[in-house]
């Protein structure tokens, strides 16, 4: 059983590790929102991460599809906007994206469990995910994700579990240190 609390929790986590990573300028806007008719998604590929325990998998899907809207976005990201991406460097931009995005989720996570460990990036095709049933996973949620009102991508968060999950998830203090330095 994962209790209603700890999906927001996994949710909340998810979408901030993607807001936090996703941007390539200060004055990037993100909408981020539920979405569930699947069938809209009309992406050619997805990324796709684990992040594992002892009694929980998370697995991060990222759609995709390879666009000059997408392209530009990650060259900007990249800070290449000059050079601009061929498919190769896009495909490495988007999987360290990807990678940064699941490394935040999962250190966020580890304030709450221990012993994680996080797989590399794959690339499968859409069509693949077909079989994401047998995953078994408890809970699954797909979110759309709209960038500056202009770049759509879709997302989903998918955890699968062999024991009861709960969690809250804490609020952060702001750092309040001035950078000052201690001597002895």
């Amino acid at each position: 059983m994962i209790t209603t609390q700890a999906r927001g929790g996994f949710e909340q986590l998810f979408k901030s590790a993607i807001r936090a990573n996703l941007g390539a300028a200060p004055e990037d806007t993100f909408e981020i929102e539920e979405f569930s008719d699947t069938k809209k998604i009309k992406e050619k590929e997805v990324l796709i991460l684990t992040i594992s325990t002892y009694f929980f998998r998370v697995i991060a899907f990222f759609y995709f599809s390879v666009n000059d809207a997408t392209k530009d976005h990650f060259a900007r990201k990249n800070r290449l906007q000059e050079k601009g991406l061929d498919d190769g460097a896009f495909y490495d931009a988007f999987a360290e994206f990807g990678n940064i995005c699941c490394g935040q989720l999962n250190r966020e996570l580890g304030h709450y469990f221990p012993h994680l460990g996080m797989s590399t990036p794959n690339v499968l095709e859409t069509e693949c995910l077909g079989y994401m049933s047998s995953l078994n996973g408890k809970h699954v949620q797909h979110f759309k994700v709209v960038i500056n009102d202009s770049i759509t991508f879709y997302a989903a968060l998918c955890v699968c579990n062999d024991d009861t999950i709960d969690f809250a998830v804490r609020a952060v203090e702001p750092d309040t240190s001035t950078g000052e330095l201690e001597l002895f």
